[in-house]
């Protein structure tokens, strides 16, 4: 029903897997208990959820992570220098980013 209601859409999807969610138990129970969510992501399987529904991908960002917590604050530092070398890498490791898709 999305798809002819215009052309370009924004699609924003919480990278959920990661190396350090597969490490703690009860990851993925808990962000579907806090967040509702009913599937669990890496870039990999958002773009490809995206181009599976018949959208064209012509553009991703992984916007800045705003979490708040006592221990994200202590992380930023760490997770801020290892983004700055390979994004990807750092989301894959750290989790707790997210991924807005431009597509059509």
């Amino acid at each position: 029903m999305l798809k002819n209601r215009a052309e370009w859409k924004i699609f924003s999807f919480s990278l959920d897997i990661s190396v350090q969610s597969a490490f703690r138990a009860g990851a993925f129970s808990q962000r579907r208990n806090v967040h509702s969510h009913l599937h669990h992501f890496n870039k990999e399987t958002a773009l490809g959820t995206l181009e599976y529904a018949g959208y064209e991908v012509v553009d991703y960002v992984y916007p800045p992570n705003l979490a708040i917590s006592p221990l994200a604050k202590m992380a930023k530092p760490i997770r801020t220098a290892c983004f700055k070398l390979g994004p990807d890498l750092a989301v894959r490791l750290f989790g707790g980013y997210s991924l807005l898709i431009l597509a059509r």
